[in-house]
């Protein structure tokens, strides 16, 4: 049986790996300059939103902006995804 203070350790050492994992993330976003000029082509964009190809081919559409990379593939900036989520979604 769980008590009292076994549900407040637990809840202690959850709330401990929270603030690491959110510490580790502010370090990796601030070393990859997510912020600024990082970008993402179209599958690691379909990835990190769970979306199909039709998907963001609408999304497109609506206003996601892209530019064409390297080899023909479409690129976006993080910015511009932010502010479509932001905005859009």
């Amino acid at each position: 049986m769980i008590n009292r203070d076994d549900l407040d350790m637990s809840t202690l050492r959850v709330l401990d790996r929270l603030e690491k994992m959110d510490s580790k993330l502010d370090r990796l976003l601030e070393a990859e300059q997510v912020g600024g000029t990082k970008m993402f082509d179209a599958n690691d964009v379909k990835r990190m939103l769970n979306i199909s190809d039709s998907t963001l081919w609408r999304y497109c559409k609506r206003g996601l902006k892209h530019h064409v990379g390297k080899r023909g593939r479409r690129m976006f900036y993080y910015n511009d995804l932010m502010e479509f989520i932001r905005g859009k979604m």
